[in-house]
């Protein structure tokens, strides 16, 4: 109700003012949100949250993820990585080796992701060791780091017709999933945010789809596990969606707390 209410109460101030300030005041999260995107969700899913193609964009006072794997590399660490990604394909062995000269453990993970999606059908036992390698690194991300890597270590895993490395997969994401609902529902630093555009909110949500897509009835049991019942709905309707065939889309999620608003899309 709260992210419909976001979704449409700029239209309504424009046709009903009266009747958009009563809701306003009747529902104060809403009205928080409102102050920081006048224009609501349209402003969240605007160019300046996102960038074309996909992707991850920081909007924000607040910190980000760590920066050390992605801006803050140095030129050096991006050459290592750019020749590492080069050499995925024509020598696979070797950019696997390569994975250990990078400093960072999210250069790494960037890296072993981007070589088991290229040597998966011709080089599977490196794809295999790639994915192991990052499913052994993604604790030392921050848990909103580690979710879209899971989901694509499942997706490889089940290309390469390894089911239960996928559900393994997916199993660790929603670890991480349940350490961004701790964080978002810290009791000295709530988010403040709709709870549609939590962090966790997106995670289960990614996860659970995609474990629909993977088995419907192991998904249902992975979403008895989502401590919310707000969250089980949101992630209820991607599962739904998954197996309509519909497209996921972007997905937008916001932390407002005491340091400030950060935007993920």
């Amino acid at each position: 109700y709260e992210y419909r209410l976001f979704q449409l109460l700029p239209a309504l101030r424009a046709v009903d003012p009266d009747e958009a300030e009563r809701l306003l005041k009747a529902n104060r999260e809403v009205a928080g949100m409102l102050e920081k995107y006048p224009q609501g969700a349209e402003q969240l899913n605007s160019p300046r949250g996102g960038r074309p193609g996909g992707g991850t964009m920081m909007v924000g006072s607040g910190p980000g993820p760590r920066g050390d794997g992605g801006p803050g590399m140095d030129r050096a660490g991006m050459e290592r990585l750019q020749k590492i990604m080069a050499d995925a394909e024509a020598h696979p062995q070797d950019a696997l080796a390569n994975v250990a000269t990078l400093s960072s453990a999210e250069s790494k993970v960037q890296a072993l992701q981007g070589i088991a999606r290229v040597t998966w059908k011709k080089n599977p036992s490196v794809a295999k060791s790639a994915l192991k390698q990052m499913l052994e690194i993604l604790p030392r991300l921050e848990p909103q780091e580690q979710v879209l890597p899971v989901r694509v270590a499942a997706q490889t895993y089940l290309e390469m017709g390894e089911a239960a490395e996928a559900r393994k997969a997916i199993e660790k994401g929603l670890e991480s999933a349940a350490k961004l609902y701790k964080q978002d529902t810290d009791a000295d630093d709530p988010n403040k945010a709709l709870k549609a555009y939590w962090p966790s909110a997106g995670a289960y949500v990614g996860l659970l789809r995609a474990a629909a897509e993977m088995s419907p009835d192991w998904a249902l049991e992975q979403l008895k596990e989502v401590p919310d019942d707000d969250l089980r709905a949101l992630a209820q309707i991607g599962m739904a969606s998954a197996l309509l065939g519909q497209p996921a889309g972007p997905v937008t999620m916001v932390s407002q707390k005491k340091d400030g608003v950060n935007m993920i899309q």
